[in-house]
């Protein structure tokens, strides 16, 4: 074993390090997460191929383990943390090889994206987002927002931007009860911009104050 540490310990560990070096990069975090785990792949299975990283597995074939088994224990439950004494084999960190692995990976993300992009459409959930828009559209018309903003400014009158702390006090009430930060930021955006554009507020600060606070919930 590789510093003494067992092959899945120095996976988490690669992981965890291009991860924290991705994000530190500058990059987006989008893309900072999605290359920390390409990166950390391709090394964690050249490592394995090259018989580098060991993986210590508990024996199921010994006596120790059956008689675990027929004491009633659940196999599935059986692990190196509650049963350390138990007999254990050396194999790869892949078992059927990092090709089945990666085949594995890519064929979940390409079922997630068929059911996001075909099913998309008949997803429920998704009523929410044009119900909170027309919501938006009605407070805005009515002139509710300019009023509600108008009297939480007030109650935030004494702190400097007092307008943009009760966006975002209210964008966090708003995206608590959502759950959908698209919905929040567009439902946000017909309420609370052009109150803010008419107080003097660069369009810049505003629509940054705005989409933050639809993330906050």
């Amino acid at each position: 074993m590789l510093f003494g540490l067992d092959g899945v310990e120095i996976g988490l560990i690669i992981v965890f390090m291009c991860l924290f070096a991705g994000i530190l990069s500058g990059f987006p975090v989008a893309f900072a997460i999605g290359g920390a785990g390409i990166i950390s792949f391709t090394i964690i299975a050249a490592l394995d191929s090259s018989g580098i990283l060991i993986h210590q597995a508990i024996d199921t074939g010994s006596d120790g383990f059956q008689a675990l088994v027929n004491s009633g224990v659940n196999a599935d439950t059986i692990s190196a943390f509650r049963y350390p004494d138990l007999p254990r084999i050396a194999g790869p960190v892949f078992e059927r090889g990092w090709e089945v692995a990666l085949d594995r990976n890519i064929s979940f993300i390409v079922n997630r994206m068929n059911e996001r992009v075909l099913a998309g459409a008949s997803i429920e959930t998704l009523l929410a987002v044009l119900m909170f828009v027309l919501m938006g559209i009605t407070l805005e018309r009515s002139k509710i927002a300019n009023d509600l903003l108008t009297t939480m400014a007030r109650v935030f009158g004494p702190l400097p931007g007092g307008l943009a702390v009760s966006v975002v006090v209210v964008g966090a009430f708003l995206a608590a009860s959502t759950g959908i930060v698209g919905a929040t930021v567009v439902t946000m955006g017909l309420l609370s911009l052009p109150t803010m554009l008419k107080n003097n507020y660069s369009p810049e600060i505003a629509t940054g104050v705005i989409a933050a606070s639809g993330t906050l919930g």
